[in-house]
């Protein structure tokens, strides 16, 4: 971990000497990263436009085992959170460590462990996906995530560049484990299937799976901690 450490160190250092400059710059930063609308929406809107425009069946498939290894992938990487050697979040040492600390930036996760970047995980999946699809808007978003989303993230010290790279490695490698393999395409297969055979279910659930995908499964989390807390008052 020393060595994890020391690298995720002299990346922040690089970053952190241009945090703080511009009070105005912090708040655009910190807004428009927040933002799930405009950091993830095209990402969201065009694997839907992929899905009517690519309509043999191999892209179909593809899709729909990348869409899958994305939520896995998400899931994978809450769990890791848990089970891993525990990071603090970088503005929970800052003060220790003399970072500069970005205008009206405040501490929302708690305690928790941040590696790896489950938001990293989501959106470098998604990437990924899109990149399977087509290559010149795969890169496009590759790009878009790595500056509008997963830089940002270590500006704001809400993770560290290991936790960033983490996360990306995790999505993409979950998207190609899916893609490439065949177990995956046989179950994508009876999906298809039932798109073609139950098209008004198939929609509406492809639509609530995508938004979650957008909003980096929030909505689940938030509806999971309230899940615990009414069962925490039932029980007492």
């Amino acid at each position: 971990m020393n060595l994890l450490n020391s690298f995720d160190q002299l990346m922040m250092g690089a970053v952190n000497q241009w945090v703080g400059r511009s009070a105005a710059f912090d708040d655009a930063v910190r807004i428009l990263t927040d933002w799930n609308f405009f950091r993830a929406a095209w990402l969201g809107c065009f694997l839907l436009w992929a899905w009517f425009a690519y309509r043999d069946e191999h892209s179909r498939l593809k899709m729909i085992a990348g869409i899958g290894a994305i939520v896995c992938a998400t899931g994978l990487s809450k769990l890791l959170q848990v089970l891993l050697h525990f990071h603090a979040r970088p503005f929970a040492v800052a003060a220790d460590l003399g970072y500069n600390v970005p205008h009206n930036v405040f501490a929302r996760w708690g305690d928790g462990n941040c590696f790896p970047s489950d938001t990293a995980t989501v959106y470098f999946a998604v990437a990924a996906v899109i990149f399977s699809v087509s290559r010149a808007w795969g890169w496009a978003a590759f790009v878009w995530v790595a500056a509008v989303i997963a830089l940002p993230r270590v500006y704001l010290l809400y993770h560290w560049p290991s936790d960033i790279i983490a996360g990306c490695a995790l999505g993409v490698a979950m998207v190609a484990l899916f893609q490439g393999n065949r177990h995956a395409f046989k179950l994508c297969e009876k999906l298809v299937r039932f798109e073609r055979q139950q098209a008004a279910l198939f929609y509406p659930i492809l639509f609530v799976v995508l938004y979650q995908i957008v909003d980096s499964f929030h909505a689940l989390e938030f509806g999971a901690q309230q899940f615990r807390t009414v069962a925490r008052l039932l029980i007492a």
